[in-house]
């Protein structure tokens, strides 16, 4: 008797050992950096039925976006070999055909999707491979000798035409240089069977054994979470899905999301130390952010779709490289109450109604001005306890404060105003903070022993019931998760289901877990918009604000005279010296924590 047999590695509730795939080490190994060329060999015998075949399809596309996806700077190419016997095997399409359009990926699955049911009369896996040996160095048909070569081959049963596989495996393997993954799917009970898939796969952690088809695209998201990328890289490496970002963005305006949206943070400004000065504000952002990014990947049908960053380190607002990528449009008309009427998101493609639209007047480019450098937010990732790199991130000097008072008065930019929310930027400055603290949690742990258990607002086990219960707008609920709104379950990014590239390019890999949180809402709830006021002032309850001796609270205002301020402004009428008066108080308070402290 010979050595025994490695282990097959079996998914959890299949039949056998194991105890499933924690990661592709193909990929996870891989930086994004690195041009990947991805070919999939697909089962096409009359073994697999059509309806089987189909889920093999679906299994490839969501394949092709999570490879296309997951990392912010990769160049990956796609091609499809299907096979059954040796007259019916053939290259349904190479990486020439649809890997470098302007729509990769939406080209790639339509092509996946159109490949034809045979159900042939063999399983002739040898001459696939043969093939995909021909195919990996074919340079007419867009293979590339510098590229990372990862071939999936995806079968049902042994083969049973042409010969055993194994040299042909070992090919790829060592000529090619070639990472391959096997995955048997049904008919690999057996211990021949199982060899058969360990002489193909580069190891046997490359090996997947699935019980039945219906198991294929649960295990996707084994394949390690997707990152999200820096908003330049996204738009200039990625452009299909920085133009699926901007697209959703422009529909969850017309659905009524954004104003729900920001009316949700609105709310918040005025209990001091819950969302904002306190402990809470980064777990709660963090939800906040998943909420937009769930909405986005809803409206665009998308799962794989991940908010970007703008890394504002050492930048100036007013001369950021983002609004490149914006369509030029950073300042507001102020001939037209400081609307954007250029760029993405232009006042004709974002308004509900004629008079409203996103607007900024960002302060021009002077000394001193520059948000904090790279070195130091790099030297934050040192400060604890928690509560003090929070504090630095939040208020300290050009960081998260900061950028926002760059946007100008609150009067004429959204982005300085509670309901900055309104503005897409927002979402992009916040996700940058995000990663901040996923930075300083890679130091310090996402343990729950790096967040307060008491002393709070929101504590480590308290629901940040600012957070509703449903989805802005609807009476769905949000999560699944009862308890998803507490900081406990907001803490572990690979459990949300995303993590962060950093600037070399290189994936912050963590162990992949269960996710925690599941959203319920749909897209029905999402193009159902419930009407939100335009105008939603800030009423501070001067009751529930701490008494700081010197200090003057923010006097509550008017709502309508709120709504008839802003109208005058937008008009370009000038102002009356009681309305000067009355408005002496910046009503959307830039931030609560600068005001108690200026």
């Amino acid at each position: 008797a010979g050595p025994a047999a490695p282990q097959i590695k079996q998914r959890p509730g299949g039949g056998g050992g194991g105890g499933g795939l924690r990661g592709l080490p193909g990929f996870k190994s891989m930086t994004t950096t690195t041009e990947i060329d991805l070919l999939f060999v697909m089962d096409n015998s009359g073994s697999i039925p059509s309806v089987d075949f189909a889920k093999q399809k679906s299994f490839v596309t969501m394949m092709i976006d999570h490879a296309m996806t997951i990392g912010c700077h990769s160049s990956v190419r796609v091609a499809v070999i299907s096979f059954a016997a040796h007259s019916q095997t053939t290259i349904e399409f190479d990486f020439n055909d649809h890997s470098t359009g302007a729509t990769p990926r939406a080209s790639l699955k339509a092509a996946v999707n159109s490949i034809p049911y045979v159900g042939g009369w063999a399983t002739n896996t040898k001459g696939a491979l043969d093939l995909a040996h021909l195919l990996l160095n074919e340079a007419s048909r867009g293979a590339r000798a510098t590229a990372t070569k990862v071939v999936f081959v995806l079968t049902d049963g042994k083969s049973n035409q042409g010969g055993n596989p194994q040299a042909a495996a070992n090919v790829l393997k060592t000529t090619d240089s070639a990472i391959v993954f096997a995955m048997g799917v049904a008919h690999f009970q057996s211990a021949s069977s199982q060899q058969e898939l360990l002489d193909i796969a580069t190891s046997s952690s490359h090996v997947l054994v699935l019980d039945d088809f219906d198991d294929m695209t649960d295990i996707v998201d084994r394949f390690g979470p997707k990152a999200r990328c820096n908003l330049v890289d996204l738009a200039q490496n990625r452009p299909e899905d920085w133009n699926l970002i901007v697209e959703g963005f422009k529909t969850l305006k017309q659905n009524g999301v954004i104003n729900n949206m920001a009316a949700l943070h609105l709310q918040t400004f005025s209990q001091f130390g819950s969302s904002h000065s306190g402990a809470g504000f980064l777990p709660w952002h963090r939800a906040f952010l998943l909420m937009i990014e769930r909405a986005l990947q809803i409206a665009q049908n998308d799962n794989s779709l991940r908010l970007p960053y703008w890394d504002w380190a050492s930048e100036n607002v007013a001369t950021s490289s983002i609004w490149t990528h914006l369509g030029g449009s950073q300042n507001g008309d102020s001939s037209d109450g400081f609307c954007v009427n250029t760029g993405h998101f232009k006042k004709s493609d974002w308004h509900t109604d004629p008079s409203e639209c996103i607007t900024r007047n960002i302060i021009a480019p002077s000394p001193g001005t520059a948000q904090a450098s790279q070195s130091q937010l790099n030297s934050d990732r040192n400060l604890n306890p928690y509560e003090t790199f929070r504090q630095t991130t939040e208020s300290g000097g050009n960081r998260h404060n900061f950028l926002h008072v760059q946007f100008g008065s609150s009067f004429t930019s959204d982005m300085a105003s509670g309901d900055s929310p309104r503005d897409p930027v927002f979402y992009f400055h916040h996700c940058f903070i995000d990663r901040l603290w996923y930075d300083w949690q890679q130091q310090h742990g996402e343990g729950s022993s790096n967040y307060p258990a008491s002393g709070e607002v929101y504590n480590l086990n308290t629901p940040m019931n600012q957070l509703s219960a449903s989805y802005p707008g609807t009476t769905t609920p949000l999560l699944a998760n009862a308890n998803w709104n507490r900081p406990i379950n907001l803490l572990k990014v690979t459990d949300l289901g995303y993590t962060y590239e950093d600037s070399s390019g290189t994936i912050f890999q963590g162990k992949r877990r269960k996710r925690q949180l599941q959203f319920n809402f749909t897209k029905s709830d999402i193009s159902k918009p419930v009407p939100v006021p335009w105008e939603v002032p800030i009423l501070f309850p001067t009751d529930q604000l701490p008494t700081i001796p010197g200090k003057k609270h923010p006097v509550p205002l008017d709502p309508v005279s709120v709504a008839g301020l802003r109208s005058t402004i937008r008009s370009g009428s000038f102002l009356s010296v009681a309305q000067v008066r009355q408005f002496k108080v910046d009503t959307q308070c830039k931030f609560l924590s600068d005001r108690l402290s200026s």
